[in-house]
């Protein structure tokens, strides 16, 4: 028996929703990403896992809408939108700007005692107590950020070249920077959640020392992967972020 995604959620990027997966697993995007980054993943992973993308406002399918520019005020509304779908065991993962709201998102979850995920997975992200490794780039200009992310090597080169559609799209996009590059840790009680963190192996954004940082965030255990490839290896390298993602949320 399934139930159908009430019209008042654009936030899960899910048309139906099964009963018969052991866990949920909510996604949550990188800066200027939307819910269908992780579409693959609906059909690609194991079966007792099913994955619930979020749709973050300002983006697909949600182009209309204001998107946020504030981790904190963000996550109020995403645990307010998934908690009707927290009636089974779910997971959180989150890439990059992702990781960083899904540990907020964990956190504002806590303060509503909302039963603990099974396990948190933070990819592509240093630990949040530790200070940015590169300058923040929301307010460069619009040929230095578009040139950014050209380095960064995540957004499609046409999208790139498209100054017509840039002009529409570079605004969610400072704004998502904007979001990542102005919070700030505030230390809590430590989550009692399982963290798995992933890194790629020749990410400039992340380092494995500062990827280990993550094990002083819960008093659970924390499992720390690395992956070949830069920052956006979860695109490139998805068969080996699936296998982690369901070895460490379905071992016993």
């Amino acid at each position: 028996m399934q139930k159908t995604v009430m019209k008042n959620s654009p936030w899960l990027f899910v048309n139906k929703f099964s009963n018969s997966s052991s866990v949920r697993l909510f996604c949550l995007p990188y800066a200027g990403g939307g819910a269908t980054i992780y579409h693959q993943w609906m059909s690609s992973i194991s079966n007792k896992i099913e994955v619930c993308p979020i749709q973050l406002p300002g983006r697909e399918n949600r182009i209309g809408e204001a998107s946020y520019d504030n981790i904190l005020f963000l996550v109020k509304e995403i645990a307010k939108e998934i908690e009707p779908y927290i009636d089974r065991p779910y997971a959180l993962f989150g890439h990059s700007m992702g990781a960083l709201i899904c540990f907020e998102l964990a956190r504002e979850l806590r303060r509503r005692k909302i039963n603990n995920a099974e396990r948190l997975f933070l990819s592509g992200r240093n630990a949040v107590h530790i200070p940015r490794l590169k300058p923040p780039i929301h307010k460069l200009d619009q040929e230095t950020f578009i040139n950014r992310l050209r380095e960064l090597n995540g957004t499609p080169e046409l999208l790139l070249q498209n100054k017509e559609l840039m002009e529409f799209v570079i605004p969610i996009i400072r704004n998502d920077f904007k979001m990542v590059e102005t919070y700030s840790y505030e230390q809590e009680k430590i989550l009692n959640i399982p963290i798995t963190v992933i890194g790629g192996t020749n990410d400039p954004y992340t380092s494995i020392e500062y990827l280990e940082e993550w094990r002083e965030h819960t008093s659970n255990n924390c499992e720390v992967h690395q992956v070949e490839g830069e920052h956006f290896f979860l695109n490139n390298r998805t068969a080996e972020v699936l296998e982690i993602i369901s070895n460490d949320l379905l071992k016993k």
